[in-house]
């Protein structure tokens, strides 16, 4: 059951998929940190580069999916799990919004995940919004 429903709300189905999303690619860096960090052209050789990707990257996407994902069952935590996703989500659009003007260049797996994450950033301000219009 599903805040005390049988069916999933599109509203949950998006939590299940941003939280699972993100999850999924924490534990990818956590466990292959080397071959992630090559998708975008990083190199890590020393250990501690390879730790950093792993605790920041890794666990860091592990920890917003897991906070996305309890939202999908316990109610209270879905305006958090909808803010969390703004500001961490669109953060990161923001920050690679910011590298692309600073350096002049988007390459396409660039343009996608910016593409990506201005979309869930954007749903879950919709969501937000909807909310605490239902709130009021």
């Amino acid at each position: 059951m599903l805040h005390g429903k049988m069916k999933m709300t599109v509203l949950q189905a998006y939590l299940l998929a941003a939280g699972a999303f993100s999850v999924a690619a924490g534990f990818a860096y956590m466990i292959w940190p080397v071959e992630m960090a090559a998708l975008v052209g990083l190199t890590l050789s020393p250990p501690t580069a390879v730790i950093e990707v792993q605790g920041f990257y890794g666990g860091q996407l592990v920890g917003l999916g897991a906070a996305t994902l309890l939202a999908v069952w316990k109610p209270r935590f879905v305006r958090p799990a909808l803010v969390l996703l703004v500001a961490s989500v669109g953060g990161t659009g923001l920050g690679r919004l910011y590298g692309i003007a600073a350096s002049a260049s988007c390459p396409p797996l660039i343009a996608g995940l910016l593409s990506l994450e201005a979309a869930t950033a954007i749903v879950a301000l919709i969501f937000l919004r909807r909310e605490r219009a239902h709130a009021a």
